[in-house]
């Protein structure tokens, strides 16, 4: 059996791993494992030293996933686990890592937001090309050669519909104009649950950035119970932490960057 030891973990999933004794392998990614303990909570493990509330970081060198299946099981034990005779991962030294709110929401954000946010853009599409819904950014940003297929047309009919839904200030017209989009792609947190995870990052984070004031926390309350319905547990676990506004660094520095303007586009 192969044991590493984990160098951090993300608050979720320290809470996770007290509460459940048993879990299931869900996913496997170049990146690491995705977990299900007690058929609740998702928990990831990963290769990388990025944090995440969601994630068990590895000392660095760990993470050989080989004889690791879908579906093998995962056995919790006072500061480790297991999953299935294949690896035993240590948390005994570990740190607990939560991301501090910084008192964002009292902030008034700066000026010159929608620059920065069309600079980030395309950059973004200078360095990863028409990936997943790249292709709709393009077409936002009013760069593409070629003319919008039908799905790009689809995504940006979507959008316009939240957008009317976002200035009518009505929980029950946003959360109804975010239905399409829960589940909506391919892969483990498909495209539309990864677009829903940036827009209430930035509503719990940054709400005076946004046309939406009455009722905010009725509406991200009742985001995260239609995610429990509509899309994958994996995209599930990161819904409610944005909620709470929480998610991997990188994406938080990313969004505070946007917001703030102290960090480079790149």
């Amino acid at each position: 059996m192969r044991k590493y030891w984990a160098d951090q973990i993300g608050y979720w999933a320290y809470q996770s791993l007290q509460m459940f004794s048993s879990g299931l392998v869900v996913g496997i990614t170049s990146r690491g494992l995705f977990l299900l303990l007690g058929g609740e909570q998702v928990v990831f493990l990963s290769n990388e030293s990025h944090l995440s509330p969601l994630t068990v970081t590895l000392q660095p060198g760990g993470g050989d996933w080989k004889d690791v299946n879908l579906r093998d099981s995962v056995a919790v034990y006072e500061n480790k686990f297991r999953i299935a005779g294949a690896v035993e991962i240590s948390i005994a030294e570990a740190r607990v890592w939560q991301p501090s709110l910084l008192q964002l929401q009292a902030i008034n954000p700066p000026e010159g937001v929608p620059e920065r946010l069309s600079a980030v853009a395309h950059r973004l599409l200078e360095l990863k090309g028409e990936v997943g819904w790249g292709g709709f950014l393009a077409h936002l940003l009013d760069c593409r050669e070629q003319p919008p297929g039908e799905e790009i047309l689809v995504i940006e009919q979507y959008i316009n519909s939240l957008r009317v839904a976002m200035f009518s200030e009505r929980v029950d017209r946003v959360r109804m104009a975010l239905k399409p989009f829960f589940g909506l792609g391919r892969g483990l947190t498909p495209s539309g649950d990864d677009f829903i995870i940036g827009l209430i990052l930035v509503l719990s984070r940054w709400p005076r950035s946004v046309n939406f004031h009455p009722n905010l926390g009725e509406l991200l309350d009742g985001i995260v119970s239609d995610a429990q319905l509509q899309t994958t547990r994996i995209s599930q676990a990161m819904i409610t932490c944005a909620a709470h506004g929480y998610a991997d660094e990188r994406l938080l520095d990313a969004i505070d960057g946007i917001i703030t303007g102290d960090k480079s586009v790149d």
